[in-house]
């Protein structure tokens, strides 16, 4: 499940990151709520801003597509003074329009509860210390209602969950390890051989789009299908070969040694020779295939499984934008710049 709660103001510009789940999903790189987004989902999401008051816990939801991750996210958004909380997810699941709003009332309390601890406790006088104890005891009322909500929503929720968990470790359509099992996956091999360097490859396929946009969705799953054939037939070793989200990719290779600059042109070379060097041909179509690849190194650019996926997603960012078709090895001191030039505009 991809999930984040974030705080923005008025505009639309990301003020705090709380947590995002995975890390890329909301990075450090993103400056407003809408990059996260479809164009066409702007008007929406500024309208949903503009509707909220100021003065009291205003609450609107709403869901939009997103822009990297090629699925929908439903939105939450409480007012917060002059900011607003945002709570996103992808999946928001309910068999009943009792239950969707059960969940959405959950949800609420549950982005309340966050602003409330977001306050300072000042207690100036014994009437200031009565208003503060009256609010805490009007939140644990309100906690008791949400756990009687839970405890309706459970059965229902513990059925999505078995069905969540058959499906955790390959992904439906690829047969590559899942956005959901990835993180264990890394784990596990890093475990099983610690001390040894690894390297993380994030791969987007180039104007992916277009082949929706001109076949079909149904053609655009085919064409994802070879692409995933084609990176299980590459000959790299102690390698786990995943499908991070919609036309995005990964590869970790792990067991190295201290000379990572061979390996990683070594990388490069085989995905060229394996996965780009021949057209994708399927249902009579012969259709162009070209990747944006980063690349980023486990035990010297980070030990951080999640910070490392990040990195290696910066690089393919840097890869796409200097020309596509091409891999990029990341450079700290090239993000570092790259935030504060952000910081400055």
């Amino acid at each position: 499940m991809i999930s984040f709660l974030i705080s923005i103001d008025r505009s639309g510009v990301i003020n705090e990151i709380i947590w995002s789940d995975p890390a890329y999903v909301v990075s450090k790189h993103h400056d407003t709520l809408f990059l996260l987004f479809d164009e066409e989902e702007r008007p929406g999401i500024l309208a949903a801003i503009n509707e909220m008051g100021a003065d009291k816990d205003s609450f609107r939801t709403l869901s939009a597509d997103s822009k990297d991750l090629k699925c929908q996210i439903r939105l939450f958004l409480l007012s917060v003074d002059e900011k607003i909380l945002v709570f996103g997810a992808d999946i928001i699941a309910a068999d009943s329009e009792e239950c969707r709003q059960s969940q959405e009332i959950i949800i609420y309390m549950f982005m309340k509860t966050v602003k409330s601890f977001s306050n300072s406790l000042v207690f100036h006088n014994n009437t200031a210390t009565s208003l503060q104890f009256d609010k805490i005891q009007s939140l644990n009322n309100e906690l008791i209602n949400t756990k009687r909500l839970l405890e309706k929503t459970n059965a229902q929720m513990n059925i999505l969950n078995m069905d969540l968990n058959n499906r955790l470790v390959k992904d439906a359509l690829t047969g590559l390890v899942s956005r959901y099992q990835y993180g264990a996956e890394i784990r596990s091999l890093i475990a099983a051989n610690p001390g040894k360097y690894g390297i993380f490859t994030f791969l987007d396929i180039d104007d992916f789009k277009s082949v929706n946009d001109n076949y079909g969705h149904a053609s655009g799953d085919k064409y994802l299908m070879a692409f995933a054939e084609r990176l299980k037939k590459m000959p790299i070793e102690n390698t786990i070969r995943m499908r991070i989200a919609g036309d995005e990719f990964g590869l970790f290779t792990y067991g190295l040694e201290k000379d990572i600059a061979p390996k990683i042109e070594e990388i490069w070379e085989h995905i060229n020779r394996c996965v780009l060097s021949m057209p994708i041909e399927f249902d009579g179509y012969i259709l162009p295939i070209a990747v944006s690849a980063g690349m980023a190194v486990f035990g010297v650019d980070t030990n951080e499984i999640y910070e490392l996926i990040e990195s290696a997603d910066f690089a393919m960012y840097i890869a796409k934008k200097s020309g596509k078709n091409k891999y990029h090895a990341f450079e700290k001191n090239e993000y570092e710049s790259l935030r504060v030039k952000q910081n400055e505009d």
